[in-house]
């Protein structure tokens, strides 16, 4: 593990340490935390919000039939318009046992009809991903594919980190791992 990984590990243990909870509730959040979590972002335009978010769900669900998916879950962020009309969904596919580099290339695999980017550190090394663009950007539909995989990944709206960092607790815990 790298050492922004270690640092953040050793934050969140003891950020759980401090909270009120018994040892299973403590284990779950642990799991949560821990777990190789695989997200699938896309970027659609020239859709509205509900079928940009739709159309999101429908690739994840593309990845439930994948080997290596070690436990299935399905939680989406809501869909968020950034730049040039493109509205981005992201979605939570599950928890895998492989190391997050090997995670990306085997989930890519599974959607094989694209071309994928090689595995690329997007934060911190434990934190993988790759992505598809088509070679010339369509009117309605997909203008980007991204496969995630990393501890404890969650799809998160711009818009939900920024509620969540108006709770102060929440604020001051994300400027403590950030400075790890």
């Amino acid at each position: 593990m790298s050492e922004e990984g270690e640092a953040a590990t050793r934050g969140a243990q003891e950020w759980l340490s401090r909270l009120d909870l018994d040892e299973d509730q403590r284990a779950a959040m642990w799991k949560t935390i821990t777990d190789l979590r695989v997200v699938l972002t896309v970027h659609v335009v020239g859709m509205s919000a509900l079928s940009a978010f739709e159309l999101g769900k429908a690739e994840a669900e593309r990845l439930w039939v994948w080997e290596d998916l070690a436990e299935a879950l399905f939680e989406a962020a809501e869909p968020e318009e950034i730049e040039g009309g493109v509205i981005d969904v992201s979605v939570l596919v599950g928890v895998t046992e492989l190391e997050p580099a090997d995670a990306v290339r085997s989930a890519c695999a599974v959607l094989a009809d694209r071309t994928w980017s090689e595995p690329a550190v997007r934060t911190i090394p434990e934190h993988q991903y790759s992505y598809w663009e088509p070679e010339t950007r369509p009117e309605r539909g997909l203008v980007r594919v991204e496969v995630h995989a990393a501890p404890g990944l969650a799809p998160v709206s711009e818009g939900q980190r920024q509620d969540m960092l108006d709770d102060p607790d929440f604020a001051h815990l994300h400027d403590v791992l950030r400075m790890l």
